[in-house]
């Protein structure tokens, strides 16, 4: 597996030799002359997050139902019994729940038979080798998109960087706000200490050929934001939706086409360059 770069970026615009700061007026040209607007351009956005963690002996884990419906239990599953990568774990009708690695089951954390929504955890297992556990700090949440694909992870003086399965894990309790929490299970021909710091640079989403634009030209809220729309020397505040960032370049879902121009900052940062 390659490894995943840029992975956090922290964007400091930083505008050299700024004026007094203006707000420009909608519909009307600058008096001053404005920046070089920059052009919205097809491209593609790989959206990975560095977080950091420590490693776990025999870290556990859970598995999540697929769809709404009882859960039953695979065949000579019970608490204690040593499990194998693709052991079927629970059924779900047609539906088989399996271990994604190797380990042993702990215990089931819901009642057999009785039917539960989607993704709730039903049951919980330990990996058999060491893992890297870490969670998403709330500011950081919304860059989790559909989930985590696939991670990397580089141990502290230590082994890396190299691919580590994802596996399923509850939300951890926090002092500061709920996070998303991230276990990695550690090849187990890695060379790995419980308690050693690690680094895990998790990929949350992919996106290829569609429109994009500098992420410090949109003023964005999760799905939402705003850009200076530039026509003809004219600006007018233009609302888009936005799709993921890699912190250099976001994804323009809707509001803009292809070839579109806007100023390179947004409308929240009012300042007008000589």
């Amino acid at each position: 597996m390659r490894r995943a770069s840029g992975v956090l970026i922290v964007i400091a615009l930083t505008l050299a030799g700024c004026s007094a700061p203006t707000t420009p007026v909608p519909g009307k040209a600058s008096p001053l002359s404005p920046p070089e607007p920059v052009s919205v351009q097809r491209g593609d956005i790989v959206s990975v997050v560095a977080l950091e963690g420590a490693v776990q002996a025999t870290p556990e884990y859970v598995l999540w139902s697929a769809r709404k419906a009882a859960v039953a239990a695979g065949k000579g599953v019970r608490p204690g019994r040593r499990v194998k990568a693709g052991d079927v774990i629970a059924r779900q009708g047609s539906t088989v729940l399996k271990a994604p690695v190797a380990g042993y089951f702990v215990r089931w954390l819901v009642p057999l038979g009785v039917e539960v929504a989607a993704r709730v955890p039903v049951a919980e297992l330990r990996y058999q080798g060491f893992g890297v556990a870490a969670s998403f700090p709330p500011e950081l949440s919304y860059r989790v998109y559909g989930g985590p694909t696939s991670a990397q992870v580089q141990i502290a003086n230590g082994p890396g960087p190299f691919g580590c399965a994802l596996l399923p894990s509850v939300q951890s309790p926090a002092t500061d706000g709920p996070r998303v929490a991230v276990l990695c299970a550690i090849p187990t021909d890695v060379a790995a200490f419980a308690g050693l710091k690690a680094t895990i640079g998790v990929r949350t989403g992919e996106r290829h050929g569609v429109l994009v634009l500098p992420a410090s030209a949109v003023s964005s809220t999760a799905d939402r934001g705003i850009v200076w729309k530039t026509t003809g020397g004219a600006y007018a505040e233009t609302q888009v939706r936005v799709g993921i960032t890699d912190g250099i370049s976001i994804e323009i879902v809707s509001g803009l086409a292809e070839g579109d121009q806007v100023l390179p900052y947004p409308p929240t940062l009012s300042v007008t360059v000589r």
